[in-house]
């Protein structure tokens, strides 16, 4: 008969086992969506986006500059930056988000270029492997001869937004993707965050609203601005064609 004290051991043992697996896993990620620590990604905002998505990819004709993406890019005017723009933003997405509703737009097959820019709400989620995974994986969703962008993640400012720190993953998450961006001619990089960061790494603070994240109308215009002149640049080479 093994003792008490063996069996607390054993049993300790195998909790610490247990506990190992999990954090090594995608399995924290359910835990603490269920335990309520972060919110779900297809929540019911998500789910009235896609609805209003789905009408207007469904309208939509073919050619057009489709942006996805979180918050970020549901609030930026994407007319001023091309004529046949559409906005698929949605606000608080992440890559698995985008990854599963990608293939519901039937306008994918047939855009002129896409612009992908998403990524700081996973930071809570998932690991930055676990990330770039995804964005190959959200590549491999769209067709190899439609030009895309994938622009940086920006930085956050910290002396607002104090309860943690992701910029030096969001530094390393950058250069990831940037190296994604090489591996195919039609697939290119967009660095937005060396024009928006501050000296100490965070988002400068001239630059967002105040809560340390969303941006103002100053970094809109100047994101509006470097993503015109990225995508003429690119449909010119490509196609031909502004």
């Amino acid at each position: 008969m093994y003792n008490k004290k063996t069996i607390l051991i054993y049993f300790i043992f195998l909790h610490v086992v247990l506990i190992i697996t999990i954090v090594k896993s995608n399995i924290i990620d359910s835990f603490l969506y269920n335990a309520g620590f972060v919110s779900n990604e297809i929540s019911d905002h998500y789910k009235t986006m896609m609805i209003y998505h789905k009408s207007i990819d469904e309208s939509s004709r073919e050619g057009a500059v489709l942006f996805f993406g979180d918050s970020i890019i549901q609030g930026l005017a994407e007319n001023l930056v091309h004529a046949d723009a559409i906005n698929f933003g949605i606000g608080k997405d992440t890559t698995q988000g985008l990854l599963n509703r990608l293939p519901s737009y039937k306008t994918v097959n047939t855009a002129k270029i896409i612009v992908v820019s998403i990524g700081v709400n996973d930071l809570a989620r998932r690991s930055n492997n676990k990330i770039l995974e995804n964005y190959k994986l959200i590549l491999n969703n769209i067709d190899r001869r439609v030009p895309v962008i994938l622009t940086s993640i920006l930085p956050i400012d910290n002396n607002v937004i104090k309860q943690v720190n992701y910029n030096e993953r969001i530094i390393n998450l950058n250069a990831g993707i940037k190296d994604i961006a090489k591996t195919s001619e039609t697939v290119h990089y967009l660095d937005l965050y060396q024009y928006l960061v501050d000296d100490d790494k965070n988002l400068s603070f001239v630059y967002h609203v105040g809560d340390g994240m969303h941006l103002n109308k100053e970094s809109y215009a100047l994101i509006i601005s470097l993503l015109k002149d990225k995508i003429v640049t690119i449909l010119g080479r490509f196609n031909g064609r502004k």
